[in-house]
Order: structure tokens, then C-alpha cells, then sequence
């Protein structure tokens, strides 16, 4: 695994935004695939967000996609998620310790996520809030799965092996509302992502 690491942590923190192109090599992609489709997937979850005043804010309702928790894995997975947390690291400043278990989440022909938020409900959790998101493309649609920042006018296609990082917080621990985003519906083929969240503090389950 290879990465352009300069500027990228001042391009987050001034954009709160940053997309890495072939952070995850496709052959390391195709071997993450083939480990998970053994797994226990599950009907993706919605986080349960308090209600907000906000007028900007719409909180996803809708999500249809299976997920994997990487609580058990073989010995080749755990060894390739501790080398992408370390790139997290060195590239991001992420700290390993703060993040949350991974998940591969898959979207089928027609499955979406609706617009919302990755943070607004932790803020009582002993780890704290979501303070950035970490999403990985493993498998690629042939058409549509693209990650929709609408607030942003930006719409990032699913790429296998593309990172997406993404600041969730203001500077003042409050939600930052221009990040609301949707992974929109797949038309073609299939998405695949490897996501994981970084916490304020030290992530306890």
C-alpha cells in the first residue's frame, strides 16, 4: 500500500474533506472481498439521532444494504487493517486507539443510503462524538453508488481502492451540517466500502 501523504492532513483540515485515489491496492481489494463473503452479514443499521431544530438537516430514514462487523477475521485481515490504520496515522494523524471496529458494508442493485449524518447521537458515549469518518471502496458498481455531499454540490464515484475521509465535527464539538451525505442507489453491479469512525477519545465497545 502506497500514498501520497503531503499536504493531505492540512487539505482535511482545510476542506474537511480528502479522497485518495489507490490507497488500497485492487489486488489487497479483491482479497478483502473474497475473506468477507464468508462472513455473518446482517441488515445494515440506522443510527437513532435525537430530533434538531436545524432547518438544514435531513437524518436518513432509509437505508437497504447488508453488513459485516470485522470482530473475528483471519490472521492475513487483521494484519492489512493494522497497516491502513498506520497509514491512517501517519497520513491523518487518526490514532488507531480511537477507532471503531470496521464494518464492509454492501449495496446490491438498487440498494441505497439516504441522507444523513455520521455523528449527532454519541455526544453521552463514553468515547465521544464521531469525530471523522474513514470509507473505503473495495468493489465498484458499474453504474451509480456514488457518495453525495449535497450541501457541497459534490458527488464522489465509488472507485475500488479510493479512500474518503471526511470531518463530521466543527471546532466546537458540534455537528458540522455541510457534511450530510448519501451513498446514492446502485443501478449495476454491486458496491462494496470498508468503513470505520474515529472517536474523540479512545473507542470502548
Amino acid at each position: 500500500m502506497s500514498v501520497t501523504r503531503s499536504n493531505l492532513a492540512a487539505e482535511l483540515l482545510a476542506s474537511h474533506l480528502v479522497t485518495v485515489d489507490h490507497f488500497v491496492p485492487l489486488s489487497v481489494c479483491r482479497r478483502m472481498l473474497f475473506a468477507a463473503s464468508g462472513g455473518d452479514w446482517i441488515p445494515s443499521g440506522v443510527a437513532g439521532i435525537p430530533n434538531t431544530r436545524h432547518p438544514l438537516v435531513a437524518h436518513a430514514t432509509g437505508r437497504s444494504s447488508s453488513t459485516l462487523i470485522l470482530e473475528r477475521y483471519s490472521s492475513w485481515m487483521g494484519v492489512t487493517l493494522r497497516r491502513i490504520e498506520q497509514l491512517l496515522l501517519i497520513t491523518f494523524g487518526i490514532e488507531p486507539r480511537h477507532l471503531e471496529l470496521w464494518q464492509v458494508t454492501r449495496y446490491k442493485r438498487g440498494e441505497a443510503y439516504d441522507y444523513h449524518l455520521d455523528c449527532g447521537c454519541w455526544r453521552r458515549h463514553p468515547s465521544g462524538e464521531r469525530r471523522r469518518t474513514i470509507l473505503i471502496y473495495l468493489e465498484q458498481p458499474a453504474r451509480g453508488g456514488a457518495t453525495d455531499f449535497r450541501a457541497l454540490h459534490k458527488s464522489i464515484p465509488a472507485v475500488a481502492g479510493r479512500l474518503v475521509v471526511w470531518d463530521n465535527l466543527l471546532p466546537s464539538g458540534n455537528c458540522n451540517y455541510a457534511m450530510i451525505h448519501s451513498g446514492r442507489p446502485v443501478w449495476q453491479g454491486r458496491k462494496t466500502i470498508l468503513t470505520t469512525w474515529e472517536r474523540e477519545g479512545p473507542y470502548v465497545r
